[in-house]
């Protein structure tokens, strides 16, 4: 019985050597492991600020260019709007700013100048007798009022439109008058170059359409031509 005792003692000690051993194998190929996956971040490290930097140095001359090709684009701009001569309304200039409003789906271009403010749309208009037909009703702001206008009615021959059933969202006022626009949507105001525009000769049809911008399938509206009857 003693034997066998130490016979087992000697086993368990065996096994536990060989239990250590592994552990510390296992330890040392972790630890390798770690030092060979540290040295690969290292190199990809260097390797990318090599070619960061080779690529700026690279870019350096290229990011000078604009400001070089600056003065041919504004040459050219300028000789454009020159070339269109006496078409463009005094308030475009070479850019002008607008708000686009969309109605029925149609994008129109509104110079900022003629815009003094924006209002929600409301159906509780005060209808007026004696008024044109694409006069939706009065708004009052305040002690004031404006006459609000169906742009698309008024000046894109469209029928008037049922507002209870379909109605508009936004109001522009136009500065220095009495007047607003009903809009299903206005966007921010955005820039336009007088060169992208195709102004069209004077005329006496549709006056308030001065141009078309066919990038961005805008209408420009000259809004001191809308309320004038074609002749």
């Amino acid at each position: 019985r003693a034997e066998a005792e130490r016979a087992e003692a000697e086993r368990a000690e065996a096994e536990r050597a060989e239990a250590e051993r592994a552990e510390a194998e296992r330890a040392e190929a972790e630890r390798a492991e770690a030092e060979r996956a540290e040295a690969a971040r290292t190199e990809a490290a260097r390797t990318e600020a090599a070619r960061t930097e080779a690529a700026r140095t690279e870019a350096a001359p290229t990011e000078a260019a604009p400001t070089e090709a600056a003065p041919t684009e504004a040459a050219r701009v300028d000789g454009s709007v020159e070339a269109l001569g006496v078409n463009i309304p005094s308030w475009a200039g070479e850019q002008f700013n607008a708000l686009i409003g969309v109605v029925n789906k149609i994008s129109l271009a509104i110079p900022s100048t003629a815009v003094s403010g924006e209002l929600e749309f409301c159906n509780e208009l005060k209808k007026v007798s004696g008024q044109p037909e694409w006069v939706l009703g009065l708004k009052m702001t305040g002690k004031d009022f404006v006459a609000v206008v169906d742009l698309g009615h008024l000046l894109l021959n469209q029928g008037p439109r049922d507002i209870a059933a379909r109605p508009y969202k936004k109001i522009i006022l136009l500065a220095n008058s009495r007047w607003g626009i009903a809009l299903d949507s206005v966007s921010a105001e955005t820039e336009i170059l007088s060169a992208t525009i195709k102004w069209r000769d004077s005329t006496r049809i549709q006056q308030w359409l001065r141009g078309f911008e066919s990038s961005r399938q805008l209408a420009i509206v000259d809004p001191a031509k809308m309320f004038v009857k074609d002749k």
